[in-house]
């Protein structure tokens, strides 16, 4: 039975947005809107390793 109360996110962005030469991929997963807790995140520059994370 799934619990509706429970559900996971995954946001991925560029931080900081429209800097190319400082910024990365940010990718997070978070459970029930704890963003204070994730689940998961790592950064990279490499869109390649983006997927992989994935």
């Amino acid at each position: 039975m799934r619990d509706h109360d429970e559900w996971i996110v995954l946001d991925l962005g560029w931080y900081p947005e429209f800097n190319l030469d400082d910024g990365s991929f940010k990718l997070v997963v978070v459970k029930s809107n704890d963003w204070l807790n994730p689940l998961y995140e790592n950064r990279t520059k490499d869109i390649e390793i983006v997927i992989e994370y994935i």
